[in-house]
């Protein structure tokens, strides 16, 4: 089963978190460099989440993701060099696009 599944209160709350505190106000200079920093995030944690749950397996519960969600949200968007970086390889490699982030998102 996708882990996404499993948990969805859990990303949920996450997703809602971070739309008010990141598009109001905008954290970037336009509202898709929002949409790009929010697409290429969701696809880390959906990532690094499967990856966490096959490794602890039957022992992963929903306060193990809340745990996870909230160490991965103080470690990559407080960290002002990752953001700006982000952005820039983005766009260095020509996958700063609608379609690029509609892969991500879809996974």
């Amino acid at each position: 089963m996708n882990i996404l599944c499993r948990f969805p209160m859990s990303l949920s709350i996450y997703l809602v978190n971070d739309v008010f505190k990141n598009l109001f106000p905008l954290a970037f200079d336009t509202p898709f460099e929002n949409y790009m920093f929010f697409s290429h995030i969701w696809q880390q944690l959906s990532f690094f989440l499967l990856v966490f749950a096959a490794i602890i397996k039957s022992d992963f519960t929903e306060d193990i993701a809340a745990d996870f969600i909230q160490s991965f949200s103080k470690t990559i968007e407080h960290n002002t060099a990752y953001l700006t970086n982000l952005l820039q390889i983005l766009e260095k490699n020509n996958v700063n696009t609608l379609a690029y982030m509609a892969i991500l998102i879809r996974g």
